[in-house]
């Protein structure tokens, strides 16, 4: 997959239903700045390399689409966001290609282990009751590199 470019408002709220649950990174760029046409060269390298249904890559030009921008705070460009739900996951702000590229690596991992959630049974058994909780507590936080503590009332 490569970059989508959005050029309306309109365009951004269509995006936006069509995954609602993808990870969006966003390139906000201006034509006028030098810093900010080199790094769309280095965003898109990024979209082909790290780019997927649900990893997705935008690029909007900051003054062509104000309300996007306003929405998320532009004042200079270039500005890159990693966005999940309507939450920014992480920011970069200005031509750092290699800032862009570690937090883009980072947070394609993210997602793909978002999208990849085990939900495990917690409901102890007979045996592991048996165990020290000392024993039972190393156990369950050590069963799986991201481990989810949930309290409910069944």
């Amino acid at each position: 997959m490569e970059a989508v470019e959005i050029k309306s408002e309109q365009e951004w709220k269509s995006l936006m239903q069509q995954a609602p649950s993808a990870t969006y990174v966003l390139d906000f760029w201006a034509p006028w700045s030098a810093p900010s046409v080199d790094m769309n060269d280095v965003f898109r390298l990024l979209a082909k390399q790290h780019a997927s249904k649900s990893f997705r890559f935008v690029v909007i030009e900051a003054e062509a689409v104000p309300d996007v921008a306003e929405h998320f705070d532009i004042v200079a460009v270039p500005t890159f966001i990693v966005v999940h739900d309507g939450r920014v996951l992480a920011r970069v702000e200005g031509a750092h290609a290699a800032e862009l590229t570690q937090t883009v690596e980072t947070q394609s991992k993210v997602a793909a282990e978002m999208k990849g959630i085990r939900v495990l049974e917690t409901l102890p058994s007979a045996q592991q009751q048996q165990l020290p909780l000392e024993d039972r507590l190393r156990q369950l936080t050590t069963m799986s590199d991201v481990v989810l503590f949930m309290k409910g009332i069944y």
